[in-house]
């Protein structure tokens, strides 16, 4: 292989690189239009839902919620989850993240 072979496999990659990328996005927005996993031949595009992340903190600000106990659940920091376990809080605020999509290639 000489440098101009090397060129040329180069610009191929990048024309063949910017229409799979635009095939993902299309795919990728079909499957959260359809709101639903598909595979179809040898691939698979997974629907993620959005993943929920929980603020114990600021569920911890509760009457129930003392000293003591926050001193029982810290050690070089505060592990606002046990603080609001040993309470008895249940009612946790959370936030969801946007759903996604993921695509594979399986092995045939």
């Amino acid at each position: 292989m000489n440098k101009s072979d090397l060129a040329k496999l180069m610009l191929e990659y990048e024309d063949v690189k910017r229409k799979c990328d635009q095939l993902e996005q299309e795919i990728k927005d079909a499957v959260m239009y359809f709101e639903e996993s598909i595979e179809v031949g040898n691939v698979r595009a997974t629907l993620r839902a959005g993943r929920k992340t929980y603020d114990y903190e600021m569920a911890a600000v509760d009457p129930r919620v003392t000293p003591e106990i926050v001193l029982n659940n810290s050690d070089t920091k505060i592990n606002w989850k046990a603080v609001c376990e040993e309470a008895g809080i249940k009612d946790i605020p959370f936030d969801v993240s946007e759903p996604s999509v993921f695509i594979k290639l399986l092995d045939s």
